[in-house]
């Protein structure tokens, strides 16, 4: 339940490779290199799945206490206030207290190195803050409370990586969220201009009246009777073009507007899985180009010693552009050596085709055939490297 495949790293997060007496490993900027003995040992308990385990269950103790109380309006609530001020208080005074230990143990500048751990201080302070009783009874800090649940968010890995999946574009949301507000201004505004003097109408009278009657279509609670409270106001000869409009910018916010949020975040999770599918095609390209086998013209290299000093490079290989050349032209048409006279009688040929070329007759010579054996494809390699 608390694991995942993929890790996703916190902002501004690094590591670094460091050589000990077990070999090479990474290890993180702000784990214990040179801390004492309990440092040492604190740290390890703070990254233990114990640790973990006790602050969730204290994250959702508090919410289910604070979840439990009830306003009955009457003298028992300064009361019951009362005792959920002094456990409030306690919680407070706990998690300040996780904070500053982990503050202690990892050092003031890794520990705003953290995400979570900036959180987490936002968090302890406004907690302070409404521990004090004049903020309390004016519940002017209660959010600091609620918001200790989202540290349940970042224990659970899984729930993590959906919520970035879902939130981590902002452009595309913010985007969305701006095009729909500035939808529903235009249509105030039309709205306004239409019916504002329509007399006992009161949902178009001023422009936030104007804007929460059409908001109140998008959410789709008690539109009907809207809409049939103001056909009723209106001349019956407009009464087809009111509910035309009414009725079409009902059909577009629902259709349309509601539906691109559901498509940017399919998009979202489609996006993260096409970025999972590439990291596995490469992963794959990468071992199979590990595991091919060097064709057989490359091959004899893998029995030379790996000696520097065999050969002097002078030029970049990609200036040597090598042909393909078969085996079987190896076996039947390689020559031994360089024979001058072959090209002295070559270049006789060329003379004499030329000079008898009204008769066309050419030279014509016997191919020279010869089988390479080990010995031959040495020399012939020794004759290269030379």
């Amino acid at each position: 339940m608390w694991q995942k495949k993929d890790v996703t790293l916190d902002e501004e997060f690094r590591q670094k490779l460091e050589k000990n007496e077990d070999g090479w490993r990474l290890v993180r900027l702000d784990a214990d290199v040179n801390l004492g003995g309990t440092k040492h040992r604190l740290q390890k308990f703070l990254r233990s799945m114990a640790f973990q385990c006790f602050v969730i269950v204290f994250v959702l103790l508090n919410a289910v206490i604070n979840a439990s109380f009830v306003y009955r309006h009457d003298n028992s609530d300064k009361i019951r206030k009362r005792y959920y001020y002094f456990i409030e208080v306690g919680f407070t005074v706990l998690f300040n207290l996780e904070c500053l230990i982990k503050i202690l143990c990892y050092g003031f500048r890794n520990f705003l190195r953290r995400g979570i751990f900036k959180f987490e201080m936002i968090l302890c302070i406004g907690s302070s803050l409404n521990a004090i009783k004049y903020f309390y009874d004016r519940n002017y800090f209660t959010y600091f409370q609620a918001f200790r649940l989202l540290r349940l968010i970042k224990a659970s890995p899984i729930l993590e990586d959906f919520v970035w999946k879902i939130f981590s574009p902002g452009k595309k949301l913010g985007g969305l969220v701006i095009f729909t507000i500035t939808f529903v201004i235009i249509a105030s505004a039309i709205s306004l201009q239409l019916f504002y003097a329509i007399p006992n109408l009161p949902y178009f009278h001023t422009f936030p009246q104007a804007f929460m009657s059409m908001f109140q279509i998008i959410t789709q609670e008690g539109w009907t009777d809207f809409v049939v409270e103001v056909l009723r106001a209106t001349d019956d000869k407009l009464v087809p073009f009111v509910a035309i409009y009414f009725v079409a910018y009902h059909l577009f916010v629902t259709l349309i507007v509601l539906s691109l949020f559901v498509a940017v975040i399919l998009d979202n999770l489609e996006m993260d899985e096409e970025l999972k599918k590439v990291k596995q095609l490469r992963a794959r390209e990468a071992t199979t180009s590990m595991r091919s086998t060097l064709p057989w013209r490359l091959r004899v290299f893998e029995k030379f010693p790996t000696r520097p000093q065999m050969a002097a490079m002078r030029r970049v290989d990609s200036e040597f552009p090598m042909p393909k050349v078969r085996d079987s032209f190896a076996h039947q048409f390689a020559l031994e050596g360089v024979d001058s006279e072959m090209y002295d009688q070559e270049g006789d040929c060329t003379k004499t085709v030329l000079q008898l070329a009204a008769s066309r007759r050419f030279c014509q010579e016997e191919p020279h055939f010869r089988h390479v054996g080990s010995v031959s494809l040495k020399t012939s390699i020794a004759n290269l490297l030379e």
